[in-house]
């Protein structure tokens, strides 16, 4: 597997549980079951989902560094502080 697609595969694994929690909120009393079912899937292929990119990292990748960062919100320059912004990442 390329660095590219773990990075994409750990950017789903962050989401994975924001989406069963969103479903959840709008659609979970209308599922049967109320959606208990569709929260174990969405947990369960996320544990999944890290199973897969920790054997990859530690087999085929254990010397490179798989990071992504971007620039959140930059503020430019802030009075009294100087230039000032936020970088988010993993």
């Amino acid at each position: 597997m390329s660095q590219e697609l773990l990075v994409n595969l750990s950017i789903a694994i962050l989401l994975l549980p924001l989406v069963g929690f969103v479903l959840m909120m709008f659609f979970g009393k209308k599922l049967p079951r109320q959606g208990d079912w569709l929260e174990t899937l969405l947990i369960s292929t996320g544990l999944l989902l890290s199973l897969i990119v920790l054997y990859q990292k530690l087999m085929y990748h254990h010397d490179a560094t798989l990071s992504l960062n971007f620039t959140w919100i930059d503020f430019h320059d802030v009075p009294g502080i100087g230039p000032l912004k936020i970088v988010l990442g993993f």
